[in-house]
């Protein structure tokens, strides 16, 4: 069976013709796995590349690798689930090196292609051109994938707005591509781009969450995180079909899908409120570095880590009744803050001066307002 459609969209195999997908896709082989079923073992050696037909894959690490106890976590931890389409293991064509994770099946009837490595190694030492594309392609991958992990440690440990608008750039389009792959495997129509744009507000209220030790990257963390974006809203669009819903007589049923004017016009609208969006982010996010370190501990550990007041409390050294109140006013100053920051734009759109000494009276009762 040939696999030259499945191969050409896997990065490695990025730019390689019909003719050299072919050949790739004759050294292929398939094989079933059942949940639970183990691909392979963290700290074995590395010989196989791995395609995802169908189904899930999990990858597993011990987790007294990433600092939890046994009592913690008494089994392997679940660092990024993989779907159709996706592949791991690439390192094994690297060298024959230790896997730095493991690999176990996580959904019935999973189907998997394995490539040997020296198989394709074999064919690269014949096809000289073929074995550069190969290689750029995985060096320019693992590239993309540490600079992208980079961003994230980053922004998850200074929350500089400018270093979330770096990593949104440098990872959007290819979010982008992945989210419209999870939507035809779905089978569901929805805008792209608003799933992107819950994407990013996930990525941006979990950061906390992300950890990149362990071989764990952005790129499977970020794409984990937009799977099940689409499977919920796939879940709450689904409609439910009646044949009560179909008109009597010889009347066809009405078409209600949008044609192209307002196709256009909603595309533009969504764009905007996606502009909109990642501007209000960066927003909150200048406004938050306003706040003492102690309150924007308080809020992060409150907001992001979701831990109950009297942890917080216990853990910034304040007591439990102060608590609440700490971030509720961290709250309300971010809100003034930010409803200044939006006064000073809208006046600037419309190229209004401020009257002396009316930015220094608004700046006051915004600093009244947060209390």
């Amino acid at each position: 069976m040939p696999y030259t459609h499945l191969l050409e969209q896997i990065e490695i195999f990025a730019d390689l013709d019909n003719e050299r997908l072919r050949r790739i896709s004759a050294i292929c082989t398939e094989r079933l796995y059942e949940p639970g079923d183990v691909i392979f073992h963290e700290n074995t050696q590395s010989d196989e590349l791995f395609v995802i037909l169908q189904g899930e894959v999990e990858i597993q690490v011990d987790p007294k690798m990433l600092g939890v106890s046994a009592d913690e976590s008494p089994g392997p931890t679940t660092v990024a689930t993989l779907w159709r389409d996706q592949s791991f293991g690439e390192i094994a064509l690297v060298d024959k090196g230790l896997r730095s994770a493991s690999a176990r099946c996580a959904a019935p009837g999973t189907r998997l292609l394995a490539i040997q490595r020296d198989d394709l190694i074999e064919l690269c030492q014949r096809d000289f051109e073929m074995g550069y594309l190969v290689m750029r392609n995985m060096a320019g991958d693992l590239a993309f994938k540490i600079r992208q992990t980079d961003l994230m440690v980053r922004f998850r440990d200074t929350r500089d707005a400018a270093v979330f608008e770096q990593l949104y750039h440098a990872s959007h389009a290819g979010l982008l591509g992945w989210i419209v792959q999870r939507m035809a495997v779905a089978g569901m129509q929805a805008d792209p781009l608003e799933l992107l744009q819950d994407t990013f507000v996930n990525i941006y209220r979990y950061a906390g969450t992300f950890r990149e030790d362990h071989g764990n990257t952005f790129r499977g963390w970020a794409r984990t995180i937009s799977a099940n974006v689409v499977r919920r809203a796939s879940c709450r669009r689904r409609p439910h079909l009646s044949l009560h819903a179909l008109p009597g007589g010889s009347l066809e049923p009405r078409d209600d899908r949008e044609g192209p004017h307002d196709a256009l016009a909603h595309g533009e609208q969504r764009e905007s409120l996606a502009r909109a969006w990642t501007l209000l982010l960066l927003h909150y996010a200048a406004a938050a570095r306003n706040l003492s370190a102690r309150d924007r501990e308080a809020l992060h550990l409150v907001e992001v880590e979701e831990l109950p007041y009297a942890e917080v409390a216990r853990r910034l050294r304040v007591r439990s009744s102060n608590m609440k109140m700490i971030v509720f006013r961290s709250r309300k100053r971010i809100r003034a803050q930010m409803l200044q920051a939006f006064a000073r734009g809208e006046q600037s759109s419309r190229g209004e001066d401020l009257a002396p000494g009316a930015s220094l009276a608004r700046e006051r009762d915004a600093h009244r307002a947060a209390g």
